[in-house]
């Protein structure tokens, strides 16, 4: 027996060829796909329009295929002719029979075009309502931030004007101390400078302090009223003359200190009430005497400022109820100089 000859197997095809015949198919798919798609446009255009319309449309489709039709039908036996006139004629024929279907689809192009015109406008119109609603949503975002970073702000402005308020409530605690500390020394001074001040009585021996300003204001006191009984004018004056004769230079020290110490208080950033409180560690040392031989020095030396002083915190108030007229009558002191704290208020 004879072996069976082989079959050779059929060449295989190749790449180009494959590659060429997968993007006739992809060509032909996207034609199709295409074509679908247009159809479908057309036929949902066509859907839209009134029953009217699709009638119209139907009959200036058919139309021309009737006239067509009907002149076949009647002269199809009839040849081709070469003569001008017989084309004109059926050109007229034409003309007179589809003029009024090519009018109806002229006016159903115009209403289609219209429609889709209208198709785009709401589009738009409804992509533009979108946009400014996005619009108004980042604005109403930003505006939202906005207010809170203006909250933010205000409240840490209003911590920091918290702080700054309680700095300075410190500073203004650590001058005041400061102050007082300072004022207290000088206090401490005129004390000293009063306690300096001696002399050898007669009968009391050696009278000191506040005792030595006493026992002179009991003389310019029968000095100013001797000098009033012989008619003088300026009776403060003539009393008040060469009186401490070789002891002016106490009274001078205390005198400035005590002008000084007043003059450093009301020139201070105080309060009215820290004024009036530091005040009488002042007015405890204008004892009667001290007090009549300051209120006789201010008015003799012509000091306007300290007078406003001693009138405004009633630094006069320990003078001899005695002398107070003639203080008041002859230099001119207003009552509330001698005032106490309750008739002050």
């Amino acid at each position: 027996m004879q072996k069976a000859a082989k079959v050779a197997p059929l060449p295989a095809a190749s790449d180009a060829g494959v590659r060429l015949k997968e993007r006739r198919v992809q060509v032909a798919s996207s034609y199709k796909h295409e074509t679908i798609g247009s159809m479908s446009k057309i036929s949902k255009g066509f859907a839209s329009l009134p029953w009217s319309f699709k009638v119209g449309a139907i009959v200036a489709l058919l139309g021309p295929i009737c006239v067509v039709g009907a002149y076949i039908v009647f002269f199809h036996s009839s040849e081709i002719s070469s003569n001008p006139s017989d084309w004109a004629d059926f050109g007229g024929y034409v003309g007179g029979t589809l003029g009024w279907l090519l009018s109806l689809l002229a006016l159903i192009a115009i209403y289609v075009t219209y429609l889709n015109q209208r198709e785009m406008d709401a589009g738009q119109k409804l992509h533009a309502d979108k946009t400014i609603f996005l619009l108004k949503e980042q604005n109403n975002k930003l505006e939202d931030r906005i207010k809170i970073a203006k909250e933010h702000k205000d409240n840490t402005v209003k911590l920091l004007e918290e702080q700054n308020k309680h700095l300075e409530q410190q500073v203004n605690t650590a001058i005041e101390t400061a102050f007082e500390v300072y004022f207290s020394s000088l206090i401490q001074q005129l004390i000293q400078s009063i306690l300096l001040c001696h002399r050898d009585h007669n009968t009391q021996g050696t009278v000191v302090g506040h005792h030595y300003f006493g026992e002179y204001s009991l003389q310019l006191w029968n000095e100013y009223i001797d000098s009033c009984n012989r008619r003088d004018n300026d009776p403060w004056r003539i009393a008040r003359t060469d009186f401490f004769s070789d002891e002016e230079g106490n009274w001078i020290s205390v005198r400035g200190q005590i002008e000084q110490l007043a003059e450093l208080l009301v020139n201070n950033s105080l309060s009215e009430p820290k004024q009036s409180h530091l005040m009488m560690a002042i007015i405890n040392q204008l004892t009667p005497g001290i007090a009549l031989f300051f209120a006789v020095d201010i008015y003799l030396n012509n000091n306007k400022i300290m007078k406003g002083i001693v009138e405004k915190f009633a630094m006069l108030r320990y003078v001899n109820p005695d002398y107070q007229d003639a203080l008041i009558k002859e230099c001119s002191y207003l009552p509330r100089s001698f005032s106490t704290p309750q008739q002050l208020n």
